[in-house]
Parts: structure tokens; C-alpha cells; sequence
């Protein structure tokens, strides 16, 4: 076996709270216990988990125990189980006090929005290899009038090159870049 080789899950909340529901078989013919063991392997046979948003897990208790079961599950294992929220650990009051504690056993990142010239590499990261020739300038105007949210970036690119192809301009100047 390659070491190298993890079986990796992300999931946001939602996803794992439909599973455990069982929204997502509505379509199949299969028992509940087939459904049971098609979750729990799912869940518990990976070597990564990746479960975004947990906080909109709050007010679903049965939801919470069954993944406070499959992190002991994986925690034992030795298995990594990465969670992202909003907010700190301590802040998800919404969340059972044993889920919480769980969460702090591990190390906890903030992750801060993008500064100016992060903003700016994004920008160019994702503008390379496109027909159109942007300038610093508009870089420039892109980042420090875009909010910190990565999409919104991509969203002002893709708005600018949607523009630009409907006006039929290839000529970018930070006035057009304003106008989009």
C-alpha cells in the first residue's frame, strides 16, 4: 500500500446531515440496514474527513451523536478529521458540549481574509492564461474595491471578462474596469 495514497471525503454539513437522514436514498431500493452500512463506510472508511460549515449542524441532535460517533470512530483509527466553521470552537453554542471539547483536542487555524497584495496574486493567478491582458493598475483597482471574499474576486474577473466580450473591447483600461 502506498502511503501516500489517502481516501479523502469532504462534505459540507448539509451533506452529512442528508446521508444520515436518508434524503440522499429517495431514489434507491435498498433496506435501511444496507443504508446504515453504506453510511458508516461512507464516513468511517476514509483517512481524511473534511466537514465544512459543522455550525449548521446545531438543532440536530441526532445528527450531532451520529458525528460525534464517527469522529471517535476516525480519532481512534488515527485518522485526520478536519472541521471548518465561522466561528471559534468555544463560540458554537449551537453545537453539544462534547462535540465542542472534541474540537479543541485538535489545533485550531483562524483564517483571515486575504490582504491586498494576496488579493492581488489571487487576481493574477486567476487571470493567467485568459486572451485578455490586464494591467496592474486594474489588479490594483480590482483588490482595493472588491470585498475579502475570494469569490467575490472571482466574480468582479468574471463580470470584467463578461463584459468585455459582450462591449467586444479588448483594450481593458481601469475606467472599463469600473464600468463592469
Amino acid at each position: 500500500e502506498n502511503k501516500y495514497r489517502k481516501k479523502i471525503l469532504y462534505v459540507t454539513s448539509d451533506d452529512f446531515m442528508n446521508d444520515f437522514t436518508g434524503l440522499a436514498r429517495k431514489n434507491n431500493n435498498i433496506n435501511n440496514l444496507d443504508y446504515v452500512e453504506f453510511f458508516k463506510n461512507k464516513y468511517r472508511n476514509v483517512d481524511v474527513l473534511l466537514i465544512d460549515d459543522i455550525q449548521f449542524l446545531g438543532g440536530a441532535e441526532k445528527t450531532q451523536q451520529e458525528f460525534f460517533h464517527t469522529f471517535n470512530n476516525l480519532y481512534n483509527d488515527s485518522k485526520q478529521i478536519i472541521v471548518s466553521s465561522d466561528r471559534s470552537p468555544e463560540d458554537l453554542k449551537v453545537l453539544e458540549d462534547r462535540l465542542r471539547t472534541r474540537f479543541c483536542w485538535g489545533l485550531q487555524v483562524d483564517i483571515s481574509p486575504p490582504d491586498f497584495m494576496l488579493k492581488c496574486a489571487i487576481i493574477r493567478k486567476k487571470i493567467k492564461g485568459e486572451d485578455i491582458q490586464i494591467s496592474d493598475d486594474i489588479v490594483n483597482y480590482i483588490a482595493s474595491n472588491v470585498g475579502n471574499d475570494v469569490r467575490q474576486l472571482e466574480g468582479s474577473i468574471n463580470r470584467l471578462f463578461a463584459y468585455s466580450a459582450i462591449m467586444n473591447e479588448s483594450n481593458i483600461t481601469v475606467n472599463f474596469a469600473m464600468e463592469a
